[in-house]
């Protein structure tokens, strides 16, 4: 893997580090948007079914 030999050097490391966090980041918000789109589905259910 090439992120080993990137990782020796302190810089590599944190420019690694930064990359990995910028690419979490997108992936929580849309899990966030996903699960506020459940919500709104189960609130309509509940809804019909009262």
């Amino acid at each position: 893997m090439p992120d080993r030999v990137e990782a020796e050097s302190p810089e590599a490391k944190r420019f690694l580090t930064a990359m990995r966090g910028l690419l979490a980041v997108p992936k929580s918000e849309i899990s966030k948007k996903i699960a506020r789109k459940r919500k709104k589905r189960v609130r309509q259910k509940t809804a019909k079914t009262q």
